[in-house]
This record gives C-alpha cells, sequence and structure tokens, in this order.
C-alpha cells in the first residue's frame, strides 16, 4: 500500500510539480512506511519476549505494541528497529496480580521494567506515614538506577492494578550489548527518563 502509494503522488508530484500538499503527502506515507518496518521487528522482538509458554497469543502482542508504540524508548530507537527488536526479545514478558510487591526500597535486585499495561506505585515512608511518591503507567520504565548504575532501589513498588510489563535483567542487557552498533545510544535510551532519580530526589526531600 505505502510503495503504491508513493508511486502514484510521485508521478504526481511530476504533473504538478508547485503543489506542495503533494509532497508532503509522500513524506507522510514514507514515514507510516518506515514506521511499519519499525512494527514488525518490534512485534517479533515481543513474540521472543512473551512466547507461547507466557499464553502470548498474536493478538495479544499487537496489544502490547499499541501501548508501547508512543513511549518514549520506542520513538528514541524508532530510527533503528533493530535495536527494538534486540531489546524486546531480551526482555522478558511478566504479569503481576494488584497490590503485588514487585522490589522493596535499598533492594539492588538488578533489573528494570517497560511498564506495558496497568500502574505501578512507588513508595516510601516519611514522617511515619507510607507516602506515594509518583506513579507510573504504560512506557514508564522503572529500575534503571539499579540495572544500569548499580544503585538500590528507592523506594517501595507495588502494582496498583494489574500490571504487564517487559522486565530487563542484566543477563538481558549483556545480551543486547553484545554487537550492538551503538551502545551508548542504546543505554542512553533505556536511562533517558530518569525515573529513579526523581523517585530518589522526592523521598528525600519527603525526609528531610
Amino acid at each position: 500500500f505505502h510503495d503504491k502509494g508513493i508511486a502514484l503522488l510521485s508521478k504526481a508530484m511530476k504533473l504538478a510539480p508547485l503543489d506542495p500538499s503533494l509532497r508532503f503527502k509522500v513524506e507522510k506515507l514514507q514515514r507510516e512506511k518506515s514506521m511499519e518496518h519499525v512494527r514488525s521487528l518490534a512485534l517479533e522482538g515481543l513474540r521472543q519476549a512473551g512466547g507461547t509458554q507466557a499464553g502470548t497469543s498474536a493478538l495479544e502482542l499487537k496489544r502490547l505494541w499499541h501501548n508501547l508504540a508512543t513511549s518514549t524508548l520506542v520513538q528514541r530507537l524508532a530510527g533503528a528497529g533493530e535495536q527494538l527488536k534486540r531489546v524486546f526479545s531480551a526482555m522478558q514478558l511478566v504479569r503481576f496480580e494488584p497490590e503485588t510487591v514487585l522490589v522493596r526500597e535499598g533492594s539492588q535486585d538488578a533489573f528494570l521494567l517497560l511498564i506495558v499495561i496497568g500502574v505501578v506505585d512507588a513508595a516510601a515512608e516519611a514522617g511515619g506515614r507510607i507516602m506515594t511518591v509518583r506513579s507510573f503507567t504504560s512506557g514508564d520504565i522503572v529500575g534503571e538506577g539499579v540495572l544500569l548504575e548499580r544503585g538500590a532501589w528507592p523506594a517501595d513498588y507495588r502494582a496498583a492494578a494489574a500490571v504487564t510489563a517487559l522486565k530487563l535483567t542484566r543477563e538481558g542487557l549483556e545480551k543486547c550489548l553484545v554487537g550492538n552498533p551503538d551502545p551508548r545510544g542504546f543505554l542512553e535510551a533505556l536511562r533517558e527518563q530518569h525515573n529513579d532519580r526523581d523517585v530518589l530526589a522526592t523521598v528525600r526531600r519527603l525526609r528531610i
């Protein structure tokens, strides 16, 4: 569809070279074609992350992609679809029931989570009370400071609702970096949101 549309519009541009709308339509189709290629690679990576063992159907994989397509990680890596396939295929699809504690404050359990569906709350004790510091949802990454900077989890993280996420462990990260043509850019994409740092700063302010 995209190739045919671009070809037809290119012919139209030769007949009406002064019509700027035709050029914009060609550029739009080229962007959509590029994103479709990225989508195919991403779905292939998600298929490897979920697999039939996790009970993940083709329809469910498309639903996961729909939730992730506008995330900052996907937008950052969309120019290199192979990087998306690389990271998704190295992740594990995990699910948590509501109220499940994902990790405790101070833990150095090295993994990060890319939230696909649901809400995760970061909570900490301050002034004798447990306070929700921040909530995270689709497209948010938590744990990057622990996995990439070898830090500690800055708060307790709990599933506020049923959560589906992609988990990247140290082993998975090493798999992503082996033979990676742009390891620095890849790591920067993972840490771009700086959510761990922001949660830690908020917890410290609450405890002053």
